[in-house]
């Protein structure tokens, strides 16, 4: 009963903090930001893109950071943007879309994911 208690406590504290999203079963880390990432990158006004998600129980939430050709971003965008990133699984529930401060970056820290286009 000790070693199931420890063991549920650990898995708790491991869903407080924001880390790179798991596979539900957690064997691995799970595809679904690459995805949203290679989704969004797809769209023709978007020339790079980077995600963070984080898990809220089954569901991740998260930020869609983009470039555009413009630099621009309307709310016609943002949401064309958001219903692309939902529209790539059942578990994909909050995305936020921002202009991505530094276009074109390549850094990846923290589990953000990148994506770059045309």
């Amino acid at each position: 009963m000790l070693h199931d208690g420890v063991r549920n406590l650990r898995n708790a504290v491991r869903d407080m903090h924001d880390a790179r999203p798991q596979r539900v079963d957690r064997s691995d880390h799970d595809p679904l930001p690459d995805a949203v990432a290679a989704a969004v990158a797809a769209h023709p006004d978007v020339i790079a893109c980077r995600v963070r998600f984080h898990e809220e129980g089954m569901h991740l939430s998260g930020v869609v950071f983009v470039s555009t050709r413009d630099g621009m971003l309307d709310s016609a965008m943002t949401d064309t943007i958001r219903n692309v990133a939902r529209a790539v699984h059942w578990r994909i529930d909050e995305v936020l879309v921002m202009v991505d401060a530094v276009p074109g970056a390549q850094r990846v820290t923290g589990g953000d994911t990148p994506a770059q286009h045309g």
